[in-house]
């Protein structure tokens, strides 16, 4: 079981609006067999890799894909539902192919679903939640914390086939506290269609320290739940 990261590093990714950074955390165990969390916020995969190496629920370590935000463009491209339904879908399907595409050809990973999970806070895990609806034949888990008032939801395919599961999770601290009653709705909501999902609310504010610490939560979880 690899506990620690081999490297680090950014890569840029062709788009028609110009190269995107993508942020890499490449595990010491062999890729093809580790799973794989696409983070919505590329910035914090440096974060997200020391706090894993750090954790004492010792996991094997995933390897960590993470797409750059545009902060000008971030609600636009991250919550489903906006005014600019051009942008979301354009920023959709750059995170869930071209760069699963290009993350499986570049290093090998894995691209069966069930070792590919999604990751976001905030905005972020507002978008992780959506893609895993709108894509469950590619990602098995959303992973998100403090999700907002998310302006739309995707329609849930009642049909037979793979579902994605869920671990969401929200703080009690400022303003966090509002949000958390989003998250805590979207968790209902989410189990009322008949989706798998897990809610925790825990000691935290909306900041990374929470975020960070509730990823290795929900990394044991995945873990835990992949092991039964």
């Amino acid at each position: 079981m690899s506990l620690a990261f081999r490297r680090i590093e950014d890569h840029q990714v062709p788009t028609c609006e110009g190269p995107r950074t993508v942020t890499v955390a490449i595990p010491e165990s062999p890729l093809q067999h580790v799973d794989v969390v696409y983070c919505a916020d590329g910035q914090v995969v440096p974060e997200l890799a020391a706090a894993l190496q750090q954790s004492t629920q010792q996991v094997a370590l995933p390897c960590l894909v993470g797409v750059h935000s545009v902060p000008q463009y971030r609600a636009e491209e991250y919550l489903y539902g906006t005014n600019e339904p051009a942008r979301y879908r354009w920023h959709e399907q750059f995170f869930a192919m071209t760069v699963r595409e290009y993350a499986v050809s570049a290093w090998g990973l894995a691209k069966e679903r069930q070792r590919n999970l999604l990751f976001g806070f905030s905005n972020g895990g507002a978008f992780a939640v959506a893609t895993a609806l709108r894509d469950p034949l590619q990602f098995a888990v959303a992973i998100a914390c403090s999700v907002p008032r998310m302006p739309d939801m995707p329609v849930v395919d009642s049909g037979e086939g793979d579902k994605p599961c869920f671990y969401l999770a929200a703080g009690d601290l400022g303003p966090e506290k509002a949000i958390a009653k989003h998250t805590r709705r979207l968790a209902s909501w989410v189990e009322k269609h008949g989706l798998n999902v897990d809610y925790f609310q825990r000691s935290g504010g909306h900041n990374h320290d929470f975020w960070t610490r509730e990823f290795t939560n929900a990394m044991a979880w995945f873990r835990r739940a992949v092991d039964r």
